[in-house]
């Protein structure tokens, strides 16, 4: 059998081939930095919290107005995200009703005065969705605590049932084929 008689490498396609073979891991590593120095956008968000029992006011909302407010005692919780979020106060739709009255807490129309407004009840969350959700994996997201949960409504008065089982939240955000 005869073997195949390898031609020799010249010294400069050697050195062209090496500094190609090492110059690839830096190539790699230099794309990877540059991918990571752009910062991603970050999504807008809204947080609303609503408690069919209430809450009590001093022990929530800060005495101090402005960006450099003594935090709550129910706000040293989240004192870290700090930068991160707003607290409004003072605000007021003259819904009365005690704990009836909670269906109007993001839209200040009860729901069965609903029909007399030509978007109905159309809570603050789907306001706030139609203007960012679209950049979202989930443009809305409510939860809740029982089945009489009833804070968020679609522009066409119907109301959006919340995710009661915590499970089930996970599940939808954290896993690729939520359980129903």
């Amino acid at each position: 059998m005869n073997l195949p008689v390898r031609s020799s490498i010249d010294r400069r396609n050697f050195l062209r081939g090496a500094g190609l073979a090492l110059a690839v891991p830096f190539l790699e590593s230099a794309s990877t930095k540059a991918l990571a120095a752009v910062e991603p956008a970050r999504h807008k968000k809204i947080l609303a919290i609503g408690n069919h029992l209430g809450f009590y006011p001093g022990a929530f909302f800060p005495k101090e107005e402005g960006m450099d407010y003594a935090s709550s005692p129910t706000l040293k919780n989240v004192e870290k995200h700090r930068k991160d979020f707003t607290v409004f106060s003072h605000l007021d739709h003259d819904v009365s009703g005690g704990h009836g009255g909670v269906n109007a807490f993001l839209s200040g129309v009860r729901k069965q005065e609903s029909n007399g407004f030509p978007e109905k009840n159309v809570s603050l969350d789907q306001i706030a969705a139609e203007h960012v959700g679209s950049a979202a994996r989930f443009p809305s997201i409510t939860t809740g605590i029982g089945e009489g949960t009833d804070m968020c409504w679609t522009r066409t008065g119907v109301r959006i049932p919340p995710v009661n089982s915590p499970s089930h939240l996970f599940n939808a955000l954290f896993t690729q084929s939520p359980q129903s």
